[in-house]
């Protein structure tokens, strides 16, 4: 058969049909395979370039990525005395604030649901909100930043497809930043302060996903709400199933059901009519 597209042989194979090899799909965090792939030496001003070229000539699929131009170990502390080490691939929580009581940590975490609530107002990356990890958007001081980034990297791949940015779940966020044991603490002497982080964790993620996916996510949202059905959504019953909507609604309060309707949010994001479709995924033909 003749050779795929990168993005048709993804399609195919989610499709279970013919495909003119196995697709691959990895991440590149290791700069001598990045040279090996490339042909050339990293530096500051080429790191973006190789890496894509490196993409572009072994990957069909890669993970959203860190462009490997920070030479040395960078150090950030936040608004709240949190510090966090930065290296090209990957960052890490070094110090936390000296907490002498669950009081203490409560006023904390009072503190970031103010900053996380007016980074979602202002359509804005926030620290406080985020695991460190160089998930790609960290570079970024907008939601607009970071999909405009997305998209611009996303050319350079040539055809190579890139996953969106995601972020873990808010109990990871939480932990991570609190520790386990100051987080437990806080869960049983302010659960509903507890409660308050987490829902503005999860508001914030939501919040980035709407915007990444240009505001489908609340389109479904208040579709659903107002018990209409998305002429795209495979998996919702007709109009006349009025039983089996309301199961189906019930349903989307799970976890499971949530992430299966902000990743569809996701795929479907800038999708053409006349786009390809897998069992009811659809691939962006801008990405």
């Amino acid at each position: 058969m003749d050779e795929l597209t990168c993005k048709q042989r993804l399609l195919n194979t989610l499709n279970g049909e013919e495909v003119d090899r196995v697709p691959i799909f990895d991440v590149l965090h290791n700069k001598d395979l990045i040279e090996t792939l490339s042909g050339d030496k990293i530096n500051p001003e080429n790191a973006e370039d190789l890496l894509c070229k490196a993409a572009h000539q072994s990957l069909d699929l890669i993970r959203h990525f860190a462009i490997p131009d920070l030479v040395e170990p960078k150090i950030f502390r936040d608004e709240n005395g949190f510090v966090y080490q930065y290296e090209w691939w990957t960052a890490h929580l070094v110090e936390r604030p000296r907490f002498a009581s669950s009081r203490e940590i409560e006023y904390a975490v009072r503190k970031d649901i103010d900053i996380i609530q007016d980074c979602i107002e202002k359509r804005k990356i926030c620290q406080v909100a985020r695991q460190h990890v160089r998930l790609f958007d960290e570079n970024f001081e907008t939601f607009e930043q970071v999909k405009s980034e997305f998209r611009r990297l996303s050319e350079k791949l040539e055809g190579t497809l890139m996953l969106p940015p995601e972020d873990v779940c808010a109990v990871a966020v939480a932990t991570e930043r609190y520790d386990e044991t100051g987080w437990w603490y806080l869960w049983y002497d302010y659960p509903e302060t507890a409660r308050l982080y987490l829902d503005a964790l999860t508001e914030y993620q939501l919040a980035f996903i709407d915007a990444f996916a240009d505001g489908l996510l609340r389109r479904v949202a208040e579709d659903r709400l107002g018990h209409g059905v998305p002429e795209f959504d495979p998996v919702v019953p007709a109009p006349e199933d009025e039983p089996q909507r309301h199961a189906v609604d019930q349903d989307l309060e799970t976890p499971a059901a949530l992430a299966h309707l902000l990743l569809r949010a996701l795929s479907l994001s800038n999708v053409q009519d006349d786009a390809p479709q897998a069992r009811g995924l659809a691939v962006p033909d801008d990405q």
